[in-house]
């Protein structure tokens, strides 16, 4: 658990790791910070923490990749058969990561507003009485 600064002020760096330590939940992150939710939100938002997040996510996906390079291998050299095939899991592996790149892609679109058209009608103002007479 990271530690609160000096003064109770936390850094951008500590509210990224602990955001991180605690699965991404900024309720959490506020919470074992002891901040408000609105500055953990501020600081996630900023671009930067954006890439950050991004780069750790990858970060992820290399490990992941790196576990299973060295799980076949193990299990070649110990002469070990799966009933999974190694293609089988890597496929798993990329299906999963080209999902989660089209929910970012939704996600960022939805941040994008849309373009509206309003259309006024003008109509004379003894238009507008003859309708209230009526």
């Amino acid at each position: 658990m990271l530690q609160v600064i000096k003064n109770n002020e936390v850094s951008e760096e500590d509210i990224l790791d602990a955001y991180l330590d605690n699965a991404r939940n900024i309720n959490r992150t506020a919470q074992a910070l002891g901040i408000p939710k609105l500055d953990v939100a501020k600081v996630i938002n900023k671009p930067e923490a954006i890439t950050v997040l991004t780069a750790t996510e990858d970060l992820l996906y290399e490990k992941m990749e790196e576990l299973l390079n060295d799980r076949i291998q193990f299990l070649e050299e110990a002469g070990i058969t799966t009933s999974k095939d190694p293609v089988e899991i890597i496929a798993a592996m990329h299906k999963m990561r080209m999902e989660e790149l089209k929910l970012k892609i939704k996600l960022s679109e939805s941040k994008t507003p849309t373009k509206v058209s309003n259309t006024q009608v003008n109509i004379g103002l003894p238009a507008v009485l003859q309708a209230i007479q009526e």
